[in-house]
């Protein structure tokens, strides 16, 4: 389940960067995984260009981040994945839950037995002005509002269409293995633009130009029913609860 929370959560990059980042860089997926220190972007930097998000593929260095022939690192269990800048109106953690009551000044925490561990996705909506645009004034106000609507499309989950053709095929393979839709989508639309660049080059027609955000990838209906459900208990749970 973890595994299938890092390869298949999907947000649209835009909605990260609504709020303007200093560095936009930072709202990248990357991975936290202890013993390794910092985290990892899942697109490392490979070009001189530290600032920009790996969604800016407008931008030739970040073409040639994303088209990377590197294979991306491993996913691993006891991580977490984030999604969002720090401190932003919205951010999403994806976590696998080995432990609880981490106290990080004295170095502590209760380890879980393997029957309670668990994978864990959080989406985070902070700030006055984001919390008013959907009703939340108050504690109170989450009674009263849809949890499917609040996280909007802050917690849904892709599947990839791949182009029969080997080549395709393969690339999807090894993206899914280290950086899931997430790798998939971003190849898909850098692929295409260079498509374009070489035959405006060429002085070719150039083929239509559908780039979009989610491009060749479709819902994963199943897991955002799974997922609609929770919420929707959730919700349920938040209607009889008043601060009073």
């Amino acid at each position: 389940m973890v595994g299938l929370l890092q390869r298949h959560h999907w947000t649209p990059h835009s909605r990260f960067l609504d709020h303007e980042p200093a560095v936009p860089r930072n709202v990248d997926a990357r991975q936290l995984y202890r013993t390794k220190g910092k985290p990892r972007y899942i697109f490392a930097n490979r070009t001189d260009d530290r600032f920009n998000s790996d969604s800016s593929i407008d931008t030739p260095a970040i073409r040639q981040r994303i088209l990377t022939d590197k294979p991306g690192e491993d996913l691993y269990l006891n991580s977490t994945v984030w999604k969002g800048a720090e401190h932003s109106p919205y951010q999403v953690s994806i976590q696998h839950k080995i432990a609880n009551r981490r106290n990080p000044e004295k170095n502590t925490k209760d380890i879980l037995p393997e029957t309670q561990r668990r994978a864990r996705i959080e989406v985070t909506i902070t700030g006055s002005d984001t919390l008013n645009e959907r009703d939340l004034t108050t504690l109170d106000d989450l009674g009263s509002v849809s949890f499917r609507k609040l996280t909007k499309p802050f917690l849904s989950f892709k599947i990839a269409e791949i182009e029969p053709l080997q080549h395709l095929l393969d690339d999807a393979q090894a993206q899914m293995r280290t950086r899931g839709v997430y790798g998939i989508e971003l190849r898909n639309r850098a692929r295409a633009l260079e498509k374009r660049n070489e035959q405006k080059r060429a002085g070719q027609q150039l083929e239509r130009n559908n780039d979009r955000e989610g491009h060749g990838l479709q819902s994963w209906r199943e897991m955002n029913d799974v997922a609609g459900k929770a919420l929707d208990e959730l919700q349920r749970r938040w209607k009889g609860f008043s601060w009073a």
